[in-house]
């Protein structure tokens, strides 16, 4: 399991400098939008794999906010697929980066954990 761990700390890690490269381009560029296009499809993926291998367990008291992140990425991505910019563009962009920080700031302190625990156990027979 820890190699499943190890995984989705890199596609962090990978996320997240994407999500830089679209800052850095903007999405009024051609380039911006087509980083911003790969960025949602690597963030997809991942959100749905964390939701069917470890957040279904372990959520508790993080469901409603690990869903409300969720809804807001779909929004975000849906919202400049085509373009944008300005200073709407930087106060969203802000807020996702915000929110995706501190998911992937709990989900390596703490569910983390409670995964690599919870895989740790005996099973009962």
């Amino acid at each position: 399991m820890l190699e499943f761990i190890e995984e989705l700390k890199k596609e962090h890690r990978s996320i997240k400098n994407r999500l830089l490269k679209v800052k850095h381009l903007g999405v009024h560029t051609m380039e911006g939008r087509n980083a911003l296009m790969e960025t949602k499809q690597l963030l997809t993926m991942h959100l749905e794999k964390e939701d069917r291998e470890l957040l279904k367990q372990l959520l508790g008291p993080f469901h409603d906010e690990m869903k409300k992140i969720s809804e807001f990425c779909s929004e975000f991505f849906a919202k400049y697929a085509v373009g944008g910019g300005g200073i709407e563009f930087f106060r969203d962009f802000a807020e996702l980066y915000r929110l995706l920080e501190s998911r992937i700031q709990k989900e390596e302190t703490i569910l983390f954990a409670e995964y690599e625990e919870f895989y740790a156990l005996p099973i009962s027979a």
